[in-house]
C-alpha cells in the first residue's frame, strides 16, 4: 500500500496460522461480504460474515502465506463499507502474516 493509501496499516504480523480473524468496527449485527486481498498476487478471497453486537467482523477458513501483505475491505451489496480503528474511520486494512504461534488475533 503507497503512504497515500486510505487503508488502516495494522504495523504487526498476524498469525498465518490461524484459520479465523477478527476485526471492525463495522454496523453491528450486519451482513457482510469480506474481501481478502493477496498484495503480491493480486488474488482475492470472498467471504460472508455477520458483524457481532458490538461492530466486529470474525471471518473463518481464511488461508495466510507467511511474510506476505494482504488487504482486507468489505461491502454491503458491491458498495464498500467504511471500518473504524481506535476512533479513525478507513476503507480498508492492511497487515502482514508470520508464523508467530497459535493465539487469535483481532484488530480493533
Amino acid at each position: 500500500m503507497s503512504v497515500c493509501s486510505p487503508c488502516y496499516d495494522a504495523g504487526s504480523y498476524v498469525n498465518a496460522c490461524l484459520t479465523e480473524f477478527t476485526f471492525g468496527i463495522v454496523e453491528a449485527e450486519t451482513e457482510f461480504t469480506v474481501w481478502l486481498q493477496h498484495n503480491a498476487t493480486q488474488k482475492i478471497m470472498q467471504f460472508t460474515a455477520t458483524s457481532d453486537a458490538e461492530g466486529y467482523i470474525t471471518i473463518e477458513g481464511i488461508q495466510l502465506d507467511p511474510l506476505q501483505g494482504y488487504t482486507i475491505w468489505v461491502t454491503i451489496d458491491g458498495v464498500q463499507q467504511d471500518i473504524t480503528v481506535d476512533g479513525d474511520i478507513y476503507t480498508c486494512l492492511s497487515f502482514s502474516a508470520a508464523s508467530i504461534g497459535q493465539s487469535p488475533v483481532v484488530i480493533p
